[in-house]
C-alpha cells in the first residue's frame, strides 16, 4: 500500500559466528515480518540501524516548488486516511509477531 512516504533503513550483520547477547535483540529493531522472507533465513543475523538524511539548497528549493503547486491538496487531505493503509500493515505486522511468539 502506498503511503507517499518513503522507507529508508539500513541493516548491519552480526560478524560470523557471534551469538547477540540476549537483551541485545531488544536495543535494536528486528527485522519487520514482511522483509522477514527478504532476508531468509538468516534473518536472526541482522540489525537496523539509525539512519539519518540532509537536504541540499536544490533539494530545498525542489520541495518548496513542489510544496507551493500542491499545498492545497495537502491542507485538504487527511493523514489518517493517507496512511490508513500503512497503519493497517504495522498492526498486521505487529500482531503476527505477537502470534507467532
Amino acid at each position: 500500500a502506498s503511503t507517499g512516504r518513503v522507507e529508508i533503513g539500513a541493516f548491519r550483520t552480526y560478524p560470523q559466528g557471534y551469538k547477540p547477547p540476549e537483551g541485545a535483540r531488544d536495543e535494536f529493531e528486528s527485522v519487520p515480518l514482511a522483509k522477514i522472507e527478504d532476508f531468509g533465513a538468516h534473518q536472526d543475523q541482522y540489525y537496523q540501524l539509525e539512519i539519518s538524511f540532509f537536504k541540499s539548497a536544490s533539494d530545498t528549493a525542489l520541495l518548496n516548488t513542489l510544496w507551493n503547486k500542491y499545498w492545497v491538496a495537502t491542507l485538504s487531505s487527511s493523514p489518517i486516511l493517507a496512511n490508513a493503509g500503512y497503519m493497517t500493515d504495522q498492526l498486521k505486522d505487529l500482531a503476527d509477531k505477537v502470534e507467532q511468539a
